[in-house]
């Protein structure tokens, strides 16, 4: 069997044909094994850099919420000291108010003086 192969299409005359042989199929199979293996290896190294990106991202959000957590327990300390002092203020308030109510001669007279 000879290495030379003729391809005849259809519509072509007869003395047209392409001759192929073992010389010119080899560098096909190669560039051919290059496309597969490039392609490949793009995918995992593209596959490996998205990974990579959606970790820092999941890295980044986990630290935001840390951040915001740590800022909304802050907020609610505030808010809790606001609380304590608006509370201790009413309470002194309500204190200074019974101490004058005491000192007015109506508090003398409502405890004192009982006409019937």
């Amino acid at each position: 069997m000879s290495c030379f192969h003729y391809i005849s299409s259809y519509g072509c005359k007869p003395d047209e044909r392409i001759v192929v042989n073992a010389n010119t199929i080899e560098p096909v199979f190669t560039c051919c094994n290059w496309a597969v293996w490039s392609y490949i290896s793009t995918s995992i190294i593209a596959y490996q850099w998205c990974q990579n990106q959606r970790a820092k991202e999941r890295a980044g959000m986990r630290e935001a919420m840390a951040i915001m957590a740590e800022k909304r327990a802050k907020i609610e300390a505030k808010k809790a000291e606001r609380r304590r002092a608006m509370e201790e203020q009413q309470r002194i308030e309500e204190e200074r108010r019974l101490e004058e109510q005491r000192k007015s001669w109506r508090y003398w007279a409502s405890k004192n003086l009982k006409f019937w």
